[in-house]
């Protein structure tokens, strides 16, 4: 049990690292130096035992206890460094991939789209909706309104849907459900806790500053929402709660039937939330 003294510290380091960020992202710097710097980065799906990891994770084990359709198409919200998962896919059996990221990060997109296409002729990368079995698609919110209804078998997001502005939860999962096919189940990991030193102090910023728009625009920012708060989130756009792990700081896991009390209390630092659409 830490001390009132140390949880003082924390919280007054907290509070500065904060603000250092801030001021290091105001420089406007380029993705690709802190990326470098190992300072913020997207994820780590560049790298291969990952990539095996989060496909077992998201689709394989769901896989043996859930069957999941592959005739319609393969989603991942926020790819990040790399869209290889669009690789994981067609050897699942997925004939089309659709990737959404909110810029273009991922350096490997070029090699792996040509992988992918039906053309044995080098062709514009940029054209992908119209050559390729898989498109990479990077205005975030705007590209997913831009997706046809109903085409969506399985898709899945792992520590992206925290970073969703507040006030476009509601539109965001709606469109997750409206591109969704009748049974497509989607796999959502969502990270609680805060992008500063991994606490939960970042629930004791106030909104003004928190929600305030040059501040969403940071990759420190979250949404702030809580666990129970997403269940609901996902249920009032029409999805049906198929299964929910809730895990502490140590990544051991804990009891969902009390996931409203813990998450008060912090005690909750993420979640795995398993929908469908019926």
């Amino acid at each position: 049990m830490l001390s009132k003294v140390n949880i003082f510290i924390y919280y007054v380091n907290w509070w500065f690292r904060l603000w250092f960020k801030i001021a290091l992202l105001s420089l406007r710097l380029p993705y690709s130096f802190f990326q470098r710097i190992g300072i913020f980065r997207h994820g780590a799906m560049d790298r291969k035992d990952y990539v095996e990891q989060m496909w077992k994770l998201h689709f394989i084990d769901i896989n043996e206890l859930h069957i999941i359709d592959n005739t319609g198409s393969f989603l991942e919200l926020g790819p990040g460094d790399s869209i290889s998962s669009a690789l994981k896919a067609k050897s699942a059996g997925f004939n089309h991939s659709i990737l959404i990221d909110t810029d273009a990060f991922a350096s490997d997109s070029d090699e792996i789209l040509q992988d992918l296409s039906d053309s044995n002729r080098r062709i514009d990368l940029k054209d992908s909706k119209n050559h390729y079995k898989c498109e990479y698609l990077t205005e975030g919110k705007k590209s997913l309104e831009t997706l046809n209804e109903g085409n969506l078998s399985f898709a899945f997001s792992n520590s992206v849907l925290q970073h969703v502005n507040l006030e476009e939860v509601k539109s965001v999962l709606n469109e997750l459900y409206r591109i969704s096919d009748k049974g497509c189940i989607q796999s959502h990991i969502i990270d609680l806790r805060d992008m500063i030193c991994r606490s939960s102090f970042h629930y004791d910023c106030p909104s003004y500053l928190w929600e305030a728009k040059f501040f969403q625009k940071f990759p420190i920012y979250t949404n702030r929402l809580r666990c129970f708060e997403w269940i609901e989130s996902f249920t009032k756009a029409g999805f049906e709660l198929v299964d929910v792990k809730i895990y502490d700081d140590f990544e051991q896991s804990l009891d969902p039937k009390c996931a409203s009390t813990l998450d008060l209390n912090n005690s909750i630092a993420n979640m795995h939330l398993i929908v469908r659409k019926n």
